[in-house]
């Protein structure tokens, strides 16, 4: 066989490009999150196999598997001097519906906190981090001495509670609920202050006057005041599923996006629609702004990343290629390349300005759930439901 000069040299260089992979193995199932430490040393990941491993990242060693969990492990959260984490389970047969908090350093189990009887969907630590506020299927929101583990207070819902939200003065808390209701506490003595009916979700004006939040018809957007709980502006056009909404820096603009296969841009003071932008296929996952607000980039089950001009709603680039629906992307910093991932169970990297695919990152053997860059941006991590968090040097 005879070999051309000229592609052994591109084969070379191919071969010299290719990112390297490093494979993190442990977990036995699916891997639901992962984390950073400020230094970015240290990786935390956690699973649906109820473990929390904690990883050295430059020699890639296993420091530490933290084990007391019966179900998966739902959500982490770190202290604010890192030496502290706290888990949360998803066990949907209700066998493990604790909080635990953790020495991070020895991986010793310091609190197990009891008192839900349902999934616990959503943890919070207040700024002064004494407070752990937890909210659950069991239709409750906890509150609970972070250092003794004791309950303060349980606020009562009629439906599970599937998300919690603190004003940045913690004085006052916003709870969501399965039977569409919004409430607004006292967070010192529990009071309930208001009940907004038929809503799902919170989404607060910078100001913390405005709340915004889905219907419980699932396709229109409702602006309340937040301190009487009058209802200001109906946001109607989408046909199906509003998944989420996002407001412009100054916020005079909404963007909401559907499963209704469209992106809708709407004037948050009189709730006129000003664009839609339709060209997806399938339903709309997810939208984020470029720093200067004047690009939308979406991304959609269609299998397809979508850039548009946000002032005329004209569409720029169709980025083509995934196999499955686009679970999400990010922006590198100064937004020359966007980074994707899919069902399709790969990662694929995109110069922004021309559409153009730089690589993809193949070897997850399912799906892809999220990734993370390094700040440097040399360094990508990614973890999958095929139990691996698998580390790319770009």
């Amino acid at each position: 066989m005879e070999y051309n000069k000229n592609g052994i040299e591109k084969m070379i260089e191919k071969e010299r490009n290719a990112p390297q992979l490093i494979i993190q193995n442990g977990h036995t199932s699916g891997v639901n999150g992962v984390i950073l430490t400020k230094d970015e040393q240290t990786l935390i990941s956690w699973s649906d196999d109820g473990t929390i491993r904690i990883w050295n990242r430059e020699d890639d060693k296993l420091l530490h598997t933290l084990e007391a969990h019966t179900g998966g492990v739902y959500g982490v959260l770190l202290t604010k001097d890192e030496k502290m984490l706290i888990s949360w389970s998803k066990d949907i047969l209700g066998k493990d519906t604790t909080i635990r908090i953790w020495n991070r350093e020895t991986g010793k189990l310091l609190q197990t906190l009891k008192g839900h009887t349902g999934i616990v969907w959503e943890v919070l630590l207040s700024k002064d981090e004494k407070t752990v506020i937890s909210c659950s299927n069991d239709n409750t929101i906890r509150m609970w001495n972070r250092e003794d583990g004791k309950l303060l207070q349980t606020l009562e819902h009629t439906g599970g509670v599937y998300g919690v939200l603190l004003t940045k003065d913690e004085k006052i808390l916003f709870s969501w609920s399965g039977n569409n209701t919004i409430r607004i506490w006292n967070r010192e003595d529990g009071k309930l202050l208001q009940t907004l009916e038929g809503l799902f979700g919170v989404f607060l004006s910078k100001d913390e006057k405005t709340v915004i939040s889905r219907s419980d018809d699932e396709k229109t957007i409702r602006i309340w005041n937040r301190e009487d709980g009058k209802l200001l502006q109906t946001l109607e056009g989408h046909t199906d599923l509003v998944w989420r909404v996002l407001l412009s820096k100054d916020e005079k603009t909404i963007i909401s996006w559907s499963d209704d296969k469209t992106i809708r841009i709407w004037n948050r003071e009189d709730g006129k629609l000003l664009q839609t932008l339709e060209g997806h296929t399938g339903g709309v996952f997810g939208v984020l702004l470029t720093e200067h607000e004047k690009t939308i980039i979406s991304w959609s089950d269609d299998k397809t990343i979508r850039i548009w001009n946000r002032e005329d709603g004209k569409l720029l680039q169709t980025l083509e290629g995934h196999t499955g629906g686009v679970s999400g992307v990010l922006l590198t910093e100064h937004e020359k390349t966007i980074i994707s991932w899919s069902k399709d169970k790969t990662i694929r990297i995109w110069n922004r300005e021309d559409g153009k695919l730089l690589q993809t990152l193949e070897g997850h053997t399912s799906y892809v759930k999220e990734v993370l860059l390094t700040r440097d941006e040399q360094t990508l991590i990614s973890w999958s439901l095929d139990n691996t968090i698998r580390i790319w040097n770009l």
